[in-house]
């Protein structure tokens, strides 16, 4: 059983929106030429099975991307695909859909009929900074892209 002090635990707005500001930070080291490809491209590495991507809105202050990894994996493994959401004005990035699931709350109550974490928001998140991380490690700087609108 969990203990009350974890399942209680407030979330830290802070925390949460340092996490958003690195990926971004990331985003834009691993992508720098994002804000200039067109809404509805869609972009891999070329040589590269690490990442496929494609613009799905593209506007003044803001871009939604459709990240999935590149390799299918065996089952059960699920191939991970996430919507994040880039304001530029701010310079954040928000998960907002991952393995097709949306409208993350900050918090759930532990246990859940979904099974979802308690910190199910700040876990989707985290996990894009570490895919990040991985991809600028082993990438680093994805300068071209074999684009194709759809």
């Amino acid at each position: 059983m969990i203990s009350s002090s974890v399942a209680m635990k407030k979330p830290d707005a802070r925390a949460c929106h340092t996490i958003y500001e690195r990926n971004y930070q990331r985003l834009m080291r691993l992508l720098p030429h994002l804000r200039q490809i067109a809404e509805g491209a869609q972009f891999g590495v070329e040589g590269s099975v690490a990442l496929s991507a494609e613009v799905m809105e593209s506007h003044r202050y803001t871009t939604v991307l459709r990240m999935r990894h590149g390799l299918p994996l065996p089952a059960p493994v699920t191939t991970p695909e996430m919507i994040v959401r880039l304001y530029h004005d701010a310079g954040v990035a928000e998960v907002t859909e991952y393995q097709q699931r949306s409208r993350f709350r900050v918090k759930y109550d532990y246990p859940n009929a979904e099974m979802h974490h308690v910190r199910e928001k700040g876990r989707v998140n985290e996990f894009l900074g570490e895919w990040l991380e991985h991809l600028l490690h082993c990438h680093g700087v994805f300068s071209s892209f074999s684009v194709s609108n759809a």
